[in-house]
């Protein structure tokens, strides 16, 4: 009888341990609109763990992409820790639901753990304005920052040839803008040097935001031109003159095609005077311009003709 109680007692036993699986408690001490802080705390019989952190539809395309499990995904791709962890992930998406995924093994079992976190929100319900300022100009390349303010939620920017966007419009533009940079939300400053810009060309600036309310603001739109640069062509053919050169308050041109706005640059590249021409032949009022080297350019629909070099000296 004693015999067959302990063999039933060590049936028991052994099925309570077998009955134990490695197991990791997440918990969430601290969240802000672009980082989670998670505490991860495993149980006797859990030996490792890996973890990461991932929205449901994103892992769920990795999981519909490679074919396999998340929890070989979390094995592959996380972190692995042998001891109680607490991890901060940064550069999150505000406002975002997303799944902290901890698969603990030991045993020789593997089991996956999921804990729901979520950023906090940026915005306010009011009308999102975004600031722009360009700075850093050169031939090629300028310095552009975003600002939002503090209604805005999420906000996109872009730069884009005006002569292009007069062509088509600032609506589709905007539209161009948030289709183009639909995967690169902003959501706070944004402080970017756009490079392999043409040179002595004009540019919008631009940038759109909505409210936390998903109510879009007014678009910001700045305008720039880029530098002319050293490399540019200097016309030494006839299809374009100006005269008298030295000129003194009247610059004359004489052009071949039909441009339709003539823009003059100093010596440094930076646009200074623009009028729009009708007609071949004509003169440009260059009375309030002090004296110097200058470079006239004239342009149809962004199309540019050749820089020509002038002097004002009165």
């Amino acid at each position: 009888m004693k015999k067959l109680s302990l063999i039933a007692l060590t049936l028991i036993l052994s099925m309570g341990l077998k009955a134990q699986t490695p197991s990791v408690a997440t918990t969430i001490p601290a969240t802000t609109t672009t980082t989670v802080t998670a505490t991860m705390v495993k149980n006797a019989d859990c030996q490792n763990f890996s973890f990461m952190i991932g929205t449901t539809a994103v892992m769920q395309g990795y999981v519909n992409m490679f074919g396999v499990p998340i929890e070989t995904l979390v094995n592959s791709w996380g972190i692995n820790s042998d001891h109680d962890t607490t991890y901060t992930w940064t550069e999150m998406i505000p406002g975002t639901e997303y799944n902290i995924y901890v698969v603990a093994m030991g045993g020789g079992d593997t089991v996956l753990f999921t804990t729901p976190a979520t950023t906090q929100s940026v915005g306010s319900t009011g009308r999102s304005v975004i600031s722009i300022d360009v700075s850093e100009i050169t031939a090629t390349s300028v310095r552009m920052i975003c600002t939002p303010d503090t209604n805005t939620s999420v906000f996109y920017n872009g730069i884009v040839k005006r002569s292009y966007a007069d062509s088509i419009g600032m609506d589709s533009i905007v539209s161009i803008i948030l289709v183009n940079n639909a995967p690169y939300p902003q959501y706070a400053t944004d402080n970017w040097v756009w490079q392999n810009l043409e040179s002595a060309t004009d540019f919008y600036g631009i940038a759109i935001g909505k409210n936390i309310l998903g109510e879009w603001g007014d678009t910001t739109i700045v305008s720039f031109s880029t530098l002319l640069s050293l490399s540019d062509e200097i016309d030494l053919d006839n299809s374009i003159q100006v005269y008298p050169n030295p000129a003194k308050d009247e610059l004359n041109y004489r052009i071949g095609a039909d441009y339709d706005r003539a823009s003059i640059y100093d010596i440094k590249g930076n646009l200074i005077f623009e009028q729009v021409i009708k007609q071949k032949q004509d003169r440009i009022n260059i009375s309030k311009l002090n004296n110097g080297i200058y470079f006239v350019r004239f342009s149809k629909q962004g199309l540019l003709g050749k820089a020509t070099k002038f002097v004002i000296q009165k």
